[in-house]
C-alpha cells in the first residue's frame, strides 16, 4: 500500500532552502582546490625532484675539510703544500655510470608515471564536476516540476471535496484524490532531497564548501 518514507521526510526538510549552485568556476581552480589534485601535483614535484637528483650523480663530487674543523683527514688526495691545513678530495663515477643511469632511468618512469596520474585525476575531477553541474540542472527541472504538479493537484483535491460535499463526487473520488497529492507530494520530497545531495556533491567537487 502507500506509505510516506517519515526518515526521508525528516532528511528533506533540511533541503527546503538550499543555497544556489556555485558559478564563475575555472577549471584551473580546481588545482589549488581539490585536495587530490594538490596531492597528485605534489607526487610529481617529489618525483621531478628524484630525477634531478639522481642525474646529479653523473656530476663529479668535490670533499673538502679543514683540519680545525674535523681533527683529522679522510679525503682521497691532498693539495702539495697543504696537507697540513685541509684536504680536498675528488671522486669522479667513472665505474658507477651504468649504475647511475639505471636509477635516472627509473626515476624518469616513475616521473612519467606520476605526470600521466596527475592528468588522469585533472580530467576525472573535470568530469566530475560537469556531470554534478548537469544533474543539479536536470533536479532542478524536476524540482520545479513536481512543485507546479502538487499545487495543481491539491487545487484540484479542494474542487473534489466542494463537489463532494454537494453530492457530485463520491467519497471514492476524494479519497483517490488525496492519495495521488501524497504520492506526488513524496516524490517532491525525493527530488528535493536529491537535488540536495548532488548540491553537496557538487562543492566538494570545486574543492569548496558551503558560503555562510
Amino acid at each position: 500500500g502507500f506509505h510516506l518514507d517519515k526518515q526521508q521526510l525528516a532528511q528533506s526538510a533540511l533541503f527546503l532552502q538550499l543555497p544556489l549552485p556555485p558559478s564563475g568556476e575555472q577549471p584551473e581552480g580546481l588545482l589549488n582546490k581539490r585536495p587530490d589534485l594538490m596531492a597528485a601535483a605534489a607526487n610529481v614535484q617529489a618525483k621531478a625532484a628524484a630525477v634531478a637528483s639522481a642525474k646529479a650523480d653523473f656530476l663529479p663530487r668535490f670533499d673538502l675539510r679543514f683540519l680545525w674543523q674535523t681533527g683529522r683527514i679522510a679525503l682521497l688526495t691532498d693539495l702539495d703544500g697543504w696537507g697540513s691545513i685541509a684536504s680536498f678530495g675528488v671522486q669522479l663515477p667513472i665505474f658507477t655510470a651504468g649504475k647511475i643511469r639505471a636509477n635516472v632511468n627509473a626515476k624518469d618512469a616513475a616521473l612519467k608515471t606520476a605526470l600521466l596520474e596527475y592528468n588522469h585525476a585533472i580530467l576525472q575531477a573535470l568530469a566530475e564536476v560537469d556531470n554534478r553541474y548537469q544533474l543539479q540542472y536536470a533536479l532542478t527541472q524536476q524540482v520545479s516540476e513536481m512543485t507546479d504538479t502538487v499545487d495543481n493537484n491539491q487545487q484540484r483535491e479542494v474542487s473534489i471535496q466542494k463537489l463532494f460535499k454537494y453530492g457530485d463526487k463520491t467519497l471514492d473520488d476524494v479519497i483517490r484524490v488525496q492519495l495521488e497529492t501524497l504520492k506526488y507530494q513524496q516524490e517532491l520530497l525525493a527530488a528535493r532531497l536529491a537535488s540536495g545531495l548532488n548540491l553537496i556533491a557538487l562543492y566538494k567537487a570545486i574543492g569548496s564548501g558551503w558560503s555562510d
